[in-house]
């Protein structure tokens, strides 16, 4: 859902900022641009329907559009951070990653949206976003042999594992480009091996896939 505000951004009741990042010097925009991030405060963070906002002021008149942070039907309520990152030192390309959570009864959901710049329209849209599961791994490489790159790794419970069991990822690859201004994906493939569940704490399941990855992405280009 996107809200058109006034020039001047009006906070919604029961809404906080937490980010607000200038865009313009980063990107050099041809007008101003500021992202500001809000998200529910008090009794509404608790909510799973107030989701967070992520707000864009700029363009010749000004103007605000603030859109819900919502994805495969959930209201990720917590942000976590914002701030423009390098895509690709190669393309000399930037994004602004927003990455939030949902909190739910018993499960933890977390996300990273990205906002790219379009110097022909003076605009910037969200181009690509993520959602991954509490014991699931992303990884973003903005330089070196996997410049551009996108990995997202996922578990996948068998019929007798628990959650605490090993588990086999679903490795997910995607690919910077710069004609659609996010990413395509150019890869996915299942781990042959299980690795440590959640009670190891965090893994690094992205880093010991790594050779295979790229083995597995070159006969692909082949």
């Amino acid at each position: 859902m996107i809200t058109v505000l006034a020039a001047a951004l009006a906070v919604p009741s029961g809404y906080e900022v937490v980010r607000q990042l200038d865009l313009t010097t980063a990107f050099r925009t041809r007008t101003a641009w500021t992202m500001t991030v809000l998200q529910p405060t008090g009794a509404y963070a608790e909510m799973p329907d107030k989701p967070a906002k992520v707000c864009l002021t700029g363009g010749q008149d000004g103007a605000t559009a603030c859109q819900d942070v919502i994805a495969e039907g959930y209201r990720f309520q917590t942000v976590k951070d914002a701030k423009v990152e390098t895509l690709s030192a190669k393309a000399g390309a930037k994004g602004v990653a927003v990455r939030s959570e949902y909190a739910g009864p018993s499960y933890v959901l977390r996300r990273t949206d990205l906002w790219t710049y379009d110097p022909a329209r003076d605009a910037f849209t969200r181009t690509a976003g993520f959602s991954r599961g509490g014991m699931d791994d992303e990884e973003l490489f903005a330089a070196g042999e996997m410049d551009g790159i996108w990995i997202i790794a996922s578990h996948l419970m068998g019929k007798d594992e628990t959650r605490w069991s090993d588990h086999r990822y679903a490795i997910e690859v995607y690919r910077l480009d710069l004609r659609f201004g996010g990413y395509v994906q150019v890869l996915q493939y299942l781990s042959p091996s299980a690795y440590p569940s959640e009670r190891n704490g965090p893994h690094d399941v992205i880093d010991r896939e790594l050779t295979r990855t790229r083995r597995l992405m070159a006969a692909v280009q082949a």
